[in-house]
């Protein structure tokens, strides 16, 4: 759940990121912008960089994180977003 999110449901104190950005309102910053996780965005990052659509690499977006399925790739590339992204979020020690 990201920071906003948790405040209006009670199980946060603060709807801010720990980075100091501001509110945590979209996943875009918590998969992209925040300076917490640059290290292990980076890992992903550079892991789904080896995914290869038409001999070119993969666009990485929201999107492509979150609803791969949209972003005409194959199942068997589809599953490997999956396990990148759930190493991601596991490695940092958050959910969303």
């Amino acid at each position: 759940m990201l920071k906003d999110d948790s405040f209006r449901s009670g199980t946060s104190d603060a709807p801010t990121c720990e980075c100091g950005a501001g509110k945590e309102k979209y996943a875009e910053h918590y998969l992209f912008h925040c300076i917490r996780y640059s290290k292990r965005r980076e890992e992903m990052i550079n892991q789904l960089l080896q995914i290869r659509k038409k001999d070119k690499t993969i666009d990485i977006s929201e999107t492509l994180l979150l609803a791969p399925q949209f972003d005409n790739i194959s199942k068997s590339q589809r599953r490997i977003i999956k396990e990148v992204l759930f190493e991601f979020i596991l490695a940092i020690s958050r959910s969303l």
